[in-house]
């Protein structure tokens, strides 16, 4: 269904993966409009899951947008059998000069994730950090929160290196170098190890370096 400004999708799919013994049937709809009064866009996503015709599942999303900026939006997924949610997902997000910012959580498991990523940062062609933090069932901080720190630099037209850190009590970092050889063919090399074990004792640091090539044909 496509009229004026609307966009609407209904959706029917078949998926069998291979070692199980059902194949998931699923059902459902789509429906957008960016201008639905104003200013403000809605989009609204259903779908019932079934797995192999008897447990059935419905997943419900939607998110509101405001001058295409500010965001709000929530997904669940509910068991139809036992007519209890399984999961409950909300967030609220903002773009500014082509810089995001969001705040993420996940209500049952009360698990939050807040962030931000930004191309405007020189030298690098995008920086990103989040932090994730989890509450036990007195609403106090359980456990250490964990933080991710990512850039990636463009060093000329066809390469670019890309760092990531996951902090939590120790620091690990993923590196990668990817060289676009020609318009079918690119290589990427990676790297991931603890930096600071390096230096503590880099005789019993373990290193994970990793080589791909891949090819479109």
């Amino acid at each position: 269904m496509n009229e004026g400004d609307n966009e609407g999708y209904a959706l029917g799919r078949l998926e069998h993966k291979t070692g199980k013994e059902y194949t998931d049937v699923t059902g459902g709809f789509t429906f957008g409009n960016p201008k639905l009064v104003d200013n403000a866009g809605l989009w609204v996503e259903g779908n019932v899951v079934s797995n192999n015709l008897k447990n059935y599942a419905a997943h419900g999303s939607w998110i509101l947008g405001y001058e295409n900026q500010w965001f709000v939006g929530s997904k669940v997924i509910a068991n139809l059998h036992t007519q209890k949610l399984d999961e409950a997902h909300g967030f609220v997000a903002a773009k500014f000069n082509d810089s995001f910012a969001f705040f993420l959580t996940n209500c049952l498991a009360r698990k939050f994730r807040v962030g931000f990523w930004t191309p405007n940062i020189q030298y690098l062609k995008r920086f990103q950090a989040e932090t994730q933090f989890e509450l036990d069932e007195k609403h106090q901080l359980k456990g250490s929160p964990t933080s991710t720190v990512a850039f990636t630099h463009k060093l000329n037209d066809d390469s670019a290196f890309k760092a990531k850190f996951d902090i939590s009590k120790e620091v690990y970092a993923h590196f990668s170098f990817v060289h676009k050889i020609n318009k079918n063919l690119q290589i990427t090399l990676t790297d991931y190890a603890n930096p600071l074990g390096f230096f503590r004792n880099s005789g019993k640091e373990q290193y994970k370096l990793g080589v791909s090539l891949e090819a479109n044909l």
